[in-house]
This record gives C-alpha cells, structure tokens and sequence, in this order.
C-alpha cells in the first residue's frame, strides 16, 4: 500500500496522465519527498537519472535507500538531515554528487564513491562522524568535502 502511496503522490509531483503512469519517471524532482516523516526506506525507480534537490532533505526516519545504476546525479542537499540513514549504495554510473549531499547523515557506516565520479559540492559529507568514506585518490586534499567529519577516510 505504501509503494503504490508513493508512485501515486509521484505521479501527481510529475503531472502522470493515464498513459504515462506505466513509463518510469526520469528524474526525482526537487523537493520531492522533503520533511516526510513516514518514509523509512525507499527504492529509487530503475531509469531514474537524476536526484534533485532537497529531494529527501529532513526525511529523519529514512534508514535505507536503493539507487540505481541509471543515476548519475545526486543533487544539492538530498539527504541532508536524514539523520538515521544506515543503508546506501552509490550507483556505478554516478557522475555527480551535490553540496550538502549527505549533511549530517550522522548514521551512515560507510559509503564507497565509484571512479565515475567527477564532481563532489562542498560539504557534501561535513558532519558525518560515523562515515567511513571510500574515495578516489583525485579527491585527497579537498578540503572542502568536510572530509575532516568523517570517521575515516581511505583513498584509492
């Protein structure tokens, strides 16, 4: 009940008409899922290409969300504020992950950042004191990631 909730409230943020609601959405709009409490985990539809901004900014009760391979942009401030955010695993083909991205997503163990990733916004992972960040070797003396928030972090 609650994923048909979801892709209906989806499809009235994106216009669906009848013949539409079968086609898979393209990008998650900004602001989508802002503040909403009842979310816990959420699968991000497969064809999916982009995350816009604040799309799950304050979903404190978020633990868990699937990303798609299909993404390559993370926008500005997604998940900032997704306080018990546990579970994520960032798409191979991703591309682009925006400021503010995971802002105090205190409860994140660890996150992997694929090659593919060209641009990370300034930030983007400050106050994530439990993170153990897995990053590309291109990224080490970026000194504004925040990276000095994190647990740990292992450059590769």
């Amino acid at each position: 009940m609650k994923k048909i909730f979801i892709f209906l409230f989806f499809c009235a943020l994106l216009g669906c008409s009848k013949e539409s609601q079968n086609q898979k959405p393209v990008i998650i709009p900004n602001r989508a899922y802002q503040w909403r409490m009842d979310i816990e985990e959420f699968n991000v539809p497969e064809g999916t290409t982009s995350i816009g901004e604040y799309a799950f900014s304050g979903c404190t009760n978020l633990k868990s969300i699937t990303i798609p391979n299909s993404v390559t942009k993370i926008g500005n401030n997604v998940f900032n504020g997704c306080y018990y955010l546990k579970s994520i695993t960032l798409p191979s083909e991703l591309t682009n992950i925006g400021e503010y991205a995971f802002y105090y997503c205190r409860s994140i163990d660890s996150i992997y950042i694929p090659k593919s990733v060209t641009k990370i916004g300034t930030f983007a992972f400050g106050k994530c004191e439990n993170l153990t960040l897995i990053i590309p070797k291109q990224f080490e003396g970026n000194e504004e990631l925040g990276l000095e928030f994190c647990k740990e972090v292992i450059y590769y």
